[in-house]
């Protein structure tokens, strides 16, 4: 299979498209069927770095730490999805006397849940009942239509930071040699890069998925919109899924990432099997002496990467544990 298609057949696993539900056993079949032999996580070589070294786990991080604005953020028409929602609001905490305005306009005591924005569907039920008389009420409609906007922006604030709180994650590449990732991942080549070898599709409470690479974003709109806003089913769904997804722009990356929805003491993933520590080239002797105690101490090898005197790449130089 071909390798994005392989992709978004996890991704569909996960549930997050309308039309299907999550199939976990299909998700590990594909993540099994193409796994890489190793991962690789590049690190700069910071204290808090080392510290996880010595101590054999990575950090898990929520999608707000993460430099692209985009990464996991769920991408919704506003419209659509959360004015259903508002409106249900709206009925259930609406004031007496504003309900009999909507029976007046609407012969119902109800919005339409459904029918659009509240401030719209009643001015809509009152140009059909008056006419050009219903300028009267517009000013009343506007003055709705404000407070419509601001809580719909907010329920959209909070919806987009409940999935993002959902799903913690951490990210490994299958690149080692990527100058680029030891560029911007690694402290300009002064870090280091671990190579884990790969544990399954399944560890310490998550799940191991690669990242599918995306002109347009997934749109959750109509699976919100039919499932309900509030429904936590339908926020990991919305929250792994976005998980996945990355603008074709970072494909040279071509990540994976542990995604994780369990409630946790830490942000500590351990379990993995490190299997060797690659130094950057131009990783200070003061590092290099640092990284080789640690390593010596949990029986893992460590290499200098070097520069190719010939190309753009970086390969293996001197094994120095």
């Amino acid at each position: 299979m071909p390798d994005n298609d392989w992709r978004e057949a996890v991704l569909k696993s996960t549930g997050v498209f309308e039309e299907h539900e999550t199939d976990l056993a299909l998700m590990k079949l594909l993540v099994l069927e193409n796994k890489p032999e190793y991962f690789y996580r590049y690190r700069s070589g910071r204290d808090y770095d080392l510290n996880a070294l010595k101590d054999g786990y990575e950090y898990l991080s929520y999608p707000n730490d993460y430099n692209d604005p985009f990464d996991a953020r769920i991408f919704i028409n506003k419209e659509a999805a959360i004015i259903p929602a508002l409106n249900k609001y709206f009925n259930e905490k609406m004031k007496p006397e504003f309900r009999q305005i909507v029976k007046y306009l609407t012969g119902h005591d109800k919005l339409d849940t459904f029918g659009g924005r509240a401030d719209r569907q009643l001015l809509k039920k009152a140009r059909n009942k008056f006419g050009s008389r219903a300028s009267s009420l517009k000013k009343a409609c506007d003055d709705f239509s404000k407070e419509c906007e601001v809580l719909a922006n907010k329920l959209e604030e909070i919806l987009d930071k409940d999935i993002r709180g959902l799903v913690l994650i951490c990210s490994f590449t299958t690149e080692k040699n990527n100058y680029l990732m030891w560029a911007h991942y690694s402290n300009s080549h002064k870090g280091y890069c671990l190579e884990y070898n790969f544990p399954g599709p399944a560890i310490d409470s998550g799940l191991v998925l690669p990242v599918s690479y995306r002109h347009s974003p997934v749109d959750v709109t109509n699976f919100v919109r039919k499932s309900g806003a509030g429904n936590r089913g339908v926020l990991v769904r919305a929250a792994m899924g976005s998980a996945l997804v990355k603008g074709s722009s970072w494909k040279y990356e071509d990540e994976w990432r542990y995604v994780c929805f369990a409630e946790r003491g830490n942000r500590e993933l351990k379990g993995l099997k490190l299997n060797r520590v690659l130094l950057g080239c131009n990783a200070s002797d003061e590092l290099k002496h640092k990284v080789i105690e640690i390593c010596r101490e949990r029986g893992v090898e460590v290499v200098k990467q070097k520069r190719s005197p010939n190309s753009f790449d970086l390969i293996e130089g001197e094994r120095l544990l």
